[in-house]
């Protein structure tokens, strides 16, 4: 599958040019390193900040320093469910999902599959600062 393999370089490439040094894989662990860093400064900054918001709980770990971990922000709101709070922040252009995320059993053990289970917001490469103040405005006026 010549297409795949040559979509396979470009990715690899792509990723490569956020990086520095002599080496494709020099560039490819710095770009790495410090896309992760980025990514998870932005998800600490979310989840110290949602769960300031009165009627949010933020579920799962907090970002603590070492603490491996994925950048996504799991919560729920007081007076709304997860897929209201979803769409009420997809009509705003705000991407969001809401769930079990394939973790039914911890959902329902929980309490949360009554409610329909969690609001997850994921932090990538993409995302600002500014994104984040916006869907932490738009949270506050949910909850």
């Amino acid at each position: 599958n010549h297409a795949a393999i040559d979509g396979v370089r470009a990715a690899v490439e792509y990723i490569a040019s956020w990086g520095s040094g002599t080496s494709l894989r020099e560039r490819i662990v710095d770009a790495m390193t410090h896309i992760s860093a980025y990514e998870h400064d932005l998800a600490k900054t979310y989840h110290d900040a949602v769960r300031r918001i009165p009627g949010v709980r933020v579920w799962g770990p907090d970002f603590a320093a070492g603490r491996a971990r994925a950048p996504t922000v799991s919560i729920t709101l007081d007076k709304i469910t997860a897929a209201a709070a979803a769409t009420a922040l997809g009509n705003q252009g705000i991407c969001v999902w809401d769930g079990d995320f394939y973790a039914a059993r911890t959902v329902q053990v929980l309490g949360l599959a009554e409610r329909g289970g969690l609001l997850r917001t994921g932090i990538s490469m993409y995302n600002t600062r500014d994104e984040l103040n916006r869907l932490l405005a738009a949270l506050a006026t949910l909850a």
